[in-house]
């Protein structure tokens, strides 16, 4: 299976076109939208409170319609660029066209950490926002510290402002497993990242590969063939090592790594067979020159100049990486893979934010949650694809996508991978967890570290994780 979808994937790669490896809802997709039923700018308001079909209805659910009239809703954001610029076009369709004249005043933070004191700030001085969008990680956390969220489990099934069956279906349930808290659904699913290997096709077959690599002795090999042709010149041509947490976690998930995480005991075991065996190959590549640190942040050039035949990123970095390619007017073919793993299935870390209402009153809390109703509309999430190249949560929305699959044939071979998507643990513990980990692959790379000294290193970070756990802890 795995092998016919890089086969796929590199033949729509070699024709730079969409090919029948792609669904066939794909083909032709009309950038003409149709709102999923019921959609809340199609509903119009009443005077009474709309009765749930129960004998117990919640009373977060019996709001009067008047009463959501010119109401104002805060939503708090980390985005900047062309992604903000997306999301507030789309937020401002919701004030100009919904029933009810709700009002979202949005925030943006300009970045992750921001918005996490900006969180810490607000809860301090008891000022929230009635909706953020934040990883599914940083979410858990505030849930399992601070409790702050609504359940929205009964909005998700209310009968006239929630989700079909059919429509809970259209999203993985992967992807709402991220977002719950024991039987809370804190959140709902609103983008998320694939971590992925681009590689460079041309290169490779000048290299005399004529097949992507599947296993680490494939990657060894062809990584070590690129950084030998550059040795004369600069030294690169390898992978570019990178240390971050889910490149990391990609590794180990390929390499067959089981129970880094318990969920029961929320402990972390990064001490096994197969972590110990995966980072002492790159460990011994590095050592060999086949991998190489870089001196800018970004891979994009290195990846266009033939620095690189692999580097590790995520669908996010196709639209940049292909600018580049066009600034150096190369004609190297090039895509995305999987980490190797020599599995017929291989396993593809998956993460995102989610869309939470912190608690308040019921007419806000609805109000909130008929604005996040909107947003996961299908084209809506499309519209917030187009710009940065997340993934929409939701298969519907793919068909939106009709224009930016063809010019992004690379980014389209993500979905045949979706079935075999993974994720990093479920618990607000991984916000902490993976700059640990982090800081262990870097310790790793250095020259002073010896490949026979990594088991010792893995498990020391067993055992400092729940130790700084317990000193953030609340006293």
């Amino acid at each position: 299976m795995r092998k016919l979808l890089l086969l796929c994937t590199l033949v729509v790669l070699l024709v730079s076109g969409i090919t029948a490896c792609q669904p066939a809802a794909q083909n032709g997709a009309s950038n003409q939208s149709t709102p999923l039923p019921p959609s809340p700018t199609a509903i119009r308001p009443t005077n009474t409170a709309v009765p749930l079909p129960s004998p117990t209805p919640n009373p977060l659910l019996q709001v009067p319609a008047e009463q959501l009239n010119g109401l104002e809703i805060h939503f708090w954001h980390p985005w900047s660029g062309s992604l903000a610029k997306a999301l507030e076009t789309v937020t401002q369709e919701f004030n100009s066209t919904n029933a009810w004249g709700i009002q979202i005043i949005t925030t943006p933070a300009g970045g992750t950490q921001v918005l996490v004191d900006m969180m810490d700030a607000a809860v301090s001085e008891d000022d929230l926002p009635d909706v953020v969008i934040a990883s599914s990680e940083q979410l858990l956390s505030w849930e399992e510290q601070l409790a702050v969220f609504t359940d929205l489990n009964p909005y998700i099934t209310y009968p006239q402002w929630g989700f079909t069956t059919e429509e809970q279906a259209d999203i993985p349930q992967i992807y709402w497993d991220q977002d719950r808290s024991s039987e809370k659904q804190i959140a709902l699913p609103g983008v998320r990242d694939m971590h992925v290997l681009f590689y460079n096709l041309t290169w490779a077959q000048e290299l005399g590969y004529q097949q992507a690599p599947e296993t680490m002795r494939d990657f060894s090999s062809q990584v070590c063939s690129a950084a030998k042709e550059r040795k004369d010149v600069d030294q690169t041509g390898g992978w570019i090592i990178s240390t971050d947490a889910y490149t990391t976690y990609s590794w180990l998930t390929a390499a067959g790594a089981a129970g880094l995480y318990d969920a029961e005991a929320n402990r972390y075991q990064f001490t096994s067979p197969e972590t110990q065996s995966t980072l002492t190959t790159l460990k011994q590549l590095a050592v060999n020159e086949c991998l190489w640190i870089p001196r800018l942040a970004e891979p994009y050039d290195y990846f266009a100049g033939r620095q690189a035949l692999l580097y590790s990123g995520s669908l996010t970095d196709i639209i940049p990486q292909k600018r580049a390619m066009d600034r150096a007017a190369s004609a190297d073919q090039w895509g995305i893979l999987p980490y190797p793993s020599g599995q017929a299935d291989t396993p593809v870390v998956v993460n995102g934010s989610s869309y939470a209402i912190t608690e308040s009153t019921p007419e806000e809390q609805l109000a909130a949650w008929l604005f996040l109703r909107f947003l996961a509309l299908p084209r809506n999430q499309a519209a917030l694809t187009r710009p940065t190249g997340f993934l929409p949560v939701s298969q519907s929305a793919y068909d939106e996508l009709g224009s930016f699959l063809a010019e992004y044939p690379q980014w389209s071979a993500s979905r045949n991978w979706l079935p075999m998507a993974v994720v990093a643990p479920v618990t607000g513990s991984w916000t902490v967890a993976q700059h640990l980990l982090e800081d262990a692959a870097w310790q790793i790379y250095q020259p002073f570290t010896a490949a026979d000294g990594i088991p010792v290193m893995l498990k020391q970070l067993d055992e400092m994780i729940p130790e700084v756990l317990s000193e953030q802890e609340p006293k």
